[in-house]
């Protein structure tokens, strides 16, 4: 399935980070007719809030996530299916500006994806809404010319959203 669509922080990430581009997608198998195995990999480009001091000072970011995102498949009619499933799995933000300092943090993410599809010809088109809590880990900081500082992170969860439309082959 290849997504491609938009996100968005909740909540407290909320005032650091405006909504932003995703692309991505799931491959996995059937191994029932109404459930599937994935492995989803998604890409988001981060958009600083302007009023923030990383906007101000030309940073940019991205995230990064890696995710088991089994679904179940329902029938919702002749030509449409609803799925909807769980996903857990591993993610990381990297923030840096355009000469030499950057800085990331990592963790895992919990979430759950859910969908509508109608079925075109050979193929489902529809649209994916997923909702995620993902929780830091590590916090690392980045400095040209020395060695990179990591450490354990602790705080609130980022929540995310996001839709995107999808096709399912």
């Amino acid at each position: 399935m290849g997504n491609m669509g938009i996100h968005s922080y909740v909540g407290d990430a909320a005032d650091l980070f405006g909504p932003g581009f995703r692309i991505g997608g799931l491959l996995g198998f059937f191994v029932a007719p109404q459930l599937s195995l994935n492995a989803e990999l998604m890409f988001d480009v981060m958009n600083l809030n302007a009023d923030t001091y990383d906007a101000q000072s030309g940073y940019h970011g991205f995230h990064f996530e890696l995710s088991f995102s089994p679904l179940f498949h329902l029938p919702a009619g002749p030509n449409m299916e609803f799925v909807i499933g769980p996903k857990l799995g591993g993610w990381e933000t990297t923030i840096s500006d355009d000469y030499d300092y950057g800085y990331s943090y990592s963790g895992y993410l919990l979430g759950l994806n859910a969908g509508l599809f109608f079925r075109v010809g050979g193929l489902y088109w529809g649209g994916l809404f997923t909702f995620e809590n993902n929780v830091v880990t590590e916090l690392c900081d980045r400095l040209e010319g020395f060695d990179e500082n990591c450490g354990v992170a602790t705080g609130d969860p980022q929540k995310l959203v996001s839709f995107t439309a999808s096709i399912l082959f």
